[in-house]
């Protein structure tokens, strides 16, 4: 077995923070999440919603820091095995992730499969992965934080208000009398 030791993505590694655009393909379909300024993403699949900034950087991170470990097959017949089949094929279990910077250039571009656990002491762990257009499977260093669907990624905090601020809600459905309910009075000290 040849070992290896380099990073996955060469351009990503030069320049995490160049990252504008992320791209998840799985066999489901398609999405894309969007850098619109420093520390603000958001997807146009659901009319630009906020994107959880930590679970991009963690993805980006992960990403940058993923080293080749020891190739794989070059076998298409192969591929299903270590799900680095082309996303698009019959019963794919693959993902498919490019990172873009502003200007469209591709910083890291992979067919993602399943992670591999350490099974003994002297088994590498980690993810197998191929690139796009070329035959060579890789074991790669680290697991990737890849949720296939796109509402995994969206902010699912709506509004954070303090209890003790709130004085009266007021609901109003769109069929039915509107209500409403007040907090109970604070007695003064």
């Amino acid at each position: 077995m040849r070992y290896v030791d380099e990073p996955a993505f060469l351009a990503l590694r030069a320049d995490p923070d160049a990252v504008a655009k992320v791209t998840l393909t799985t066999p489901e379909g398609s999405f894309s999440l969007v850098r619109v300024s420093p520390g603000r993403w958001v997807t146009p699949e659901r009319a630009d919603y906020p994107v959880a900034v930590d679970q991009v950087r963690d993805l980006i991170v992960a990403l940058a820091d993923m080293r080749l470990i020891e190739p794989k097959t070059t076998r298409a017949d192969r591929y299903a095995r270590l799900e680095v089949e082309d996303v698009g094929g019959e019963d794919a279990k693959s993902r498919l992730i490019k990172l873009e910077s502003a200007d469209g250039q591709t910083l890291a571009e992979a067919i993602v499969g399943k992670q591999r656990p350490r099974l003994t002491g002297t088994e590498a762990a980690g993810t197998y992965i191929r690139r796009p257009g070329e035959a060579q499977s890789w074991l790669a260093s680290g697991g990737l934080p890849l949720e296939p669907a796109v509402t995994d990624w969206l902010v699912d905090e709506v509004v954070d208000l303090e209890g003790e601020r709130i004085r009266r809600i007021e609901v109003r459905p769109a069929s039915g009398p509107a209500y409403a309910r007040c907090a109970p009075s604070r007695a003064r000290r």
